[in-house]
């Protein structure tokens, strides 16, 4: 059963010929204790996306769709009120940035608290303290820590933290973007091991935002690839991340041989040439056409639809070679 169900979700920033839509016409499910990748490109649209479904996109940007819903609350209707109580208690997010995400003179365990004393006012402060100290030690930060201020606290345990802010209301879906940002490598192995061990213990449903494929590969049941504001392939992260996948757009191929694999020798990696296109004035066709290497001639003009991979359940790419045309 679809948690969260989007059909053709459209943002756009400014009005007039300056207008650019960040995302154009984006699908997407997840479903109840699923856990699903957002990858691509730094300035695709994954971060707005999440903006959108938590209704906090800034001034000046809008949003439509033909369903954007939550448990069978359409969050087009959800007035402010609404809204409060449904943030955190059922729908919780974990920023970008970690580093900058906690206010500097409020300690880790009041913030962590004040979730908490929104949604439940008469809560008890003895229990409250202890509600705190479990969400801490639940993600592996000792209880006394509480009591610190952000800038006691590491880069890592700054990003449990923010986990364990977005757990406090115990939600049904967690929205986590680049929850590894800025990270050391270990530090990231950590709190990736964090974030599947509690996906899988206490149900949560998931949506996790990267660019990097490696992390998506190692958490996610399924994966969704944006370019240019719009969902180029989905499917299950074994079938598109793994090192024997096969996936069906050259763009997410493109992205993959952007990371280096244990298993490939001596081969090397390599970026993608080019940039994305400017949205402000999108090309015609394919969006990711100027760039790809496996380019049709109708690529230019012609627009592919998302669609079916042939023998393959589940997995869907908006590409004119997944019809088994060959590059001419």
């Amino acid at each position: 059963m679809s948690l969260l169900t989007i059909r053709n979700l459209t943002v756009t920033y400014g009005t007039g010929e300056h207008a650019v839509r960040a995302v154009d016409g984006v699908d997407l499910d997840v479903s109840a204790g699923e856990v699903v990748g957002l990858a691509g490109e730094s300035g695709c649209g994954k971060s707005t996306l999440a903006l959108a479904v938590a209704r906090l996109l800034p001034r000046g940007a809008s949003a439509t769709a033909d369903e954007l819903s939550f448990d069978g609350t359409d969050l087009r209707a959800v007035d402010d009120a609404g809204l409060r109580a449904l943030r955190w208690r059922r729908l919780s997010l974990v920023f970008q940035g970690a580093m900058n995400g906690f206010n500097p003179v409020m300690t880790i365990g009041d913030q962590i608290g004040e979730a908490i004393r929104a949604h439940e006012p008469g809560a008890d402060r003895k229990a409250l303290r202890g509600r705190v100290d479990e969400l801490l030690v639940q993600v592996g930060i000792a209880a006394g820590r509480a009591a610190d201020y952000p800038h006691q606290l590491s880069g890592g345990m700054k990003q449990r933290a923010m986990i364990a802010m977005a757990l406090a209301c115990s939600p049904d879906l967690v929205i986590a973007d680049e929850p590894t940002t800025a990270l050391d490598v270990m530090t990231q192995a950590q709190i990736l091991d964090l974030i599947r061990r509690l996906a899988d213990e206490l149900g949560l449903a998931m949506l996790i935002i990267s660019h990097d494929l490696t992390v998506l590969a190692e958490l996610c049941d399924q994966v969704a690839v944006m370019y240019a504001g719009r969902i180029v392939e989905r499917g299950g992260a074994g079938a598109i991340l793994t090192t024997e996948a096969h996936p069906a757009h050259p763009y997410t191929r493109r992205l993959l041989d952007c990371y280096p694999r244990l298993d490939a020798g001596q081969a090397s990696i390599s970026g993608i040439p080019g940039s994305p296109p400017d949205l402000t004035h999108p090309p015609a066709g394919c969006r990711f056409h100027d760039r790809c290497p496996e380019s049709l001639p109708r690529c230019a003009s012609d627009d592919p639809a998302i669609r079916p991979v042939p023998g393959e359940s589940g997995h869907v790419a908006a590409c004119h070679l997944v019809v088994g045309e060959v590059a001419r």
